[in-house]
């Protein structure tokens, strides 16, 4: 669902089934292309404790490169992450 569909809604279903089974470890889409949602995604994600997030250039049909402005966003607020 994150992948192809809603990054929101994926992300909430993720966290939700990690939450009922503790050894899972939520990893959060995040959609560069999908902005400013990513940026909204990325800082709900962060604050609700999530710490791994993926990125998937291919199916979302962008180079991970710093030519993608929004992705250089999103980088630069997941660098400060703990």
């Amino acid at each position: 669902t994150a992948i192809f569909y809603s990054m929101e809604l994926g992300n909430r279903a993720v966290q939700a089934l990690a939450t009922e089974y503790a050894p899972l470890v939520p990893v959060a889409v995040i959609n560069p292309l999908d902005y400013p949602a990513c940026l909204r995604e990325v800082d709900r994600c962060l604050e609700e404790g999530l710490r791994v997030f993926r990125f998937c250039p291919l199916q979302h049909g962008y180079p991970f490169s710093g030519s993608v402005g929004p992705l250089r966003e999103v980088l630069r607020r997941l660098a400060g992450a703990r």
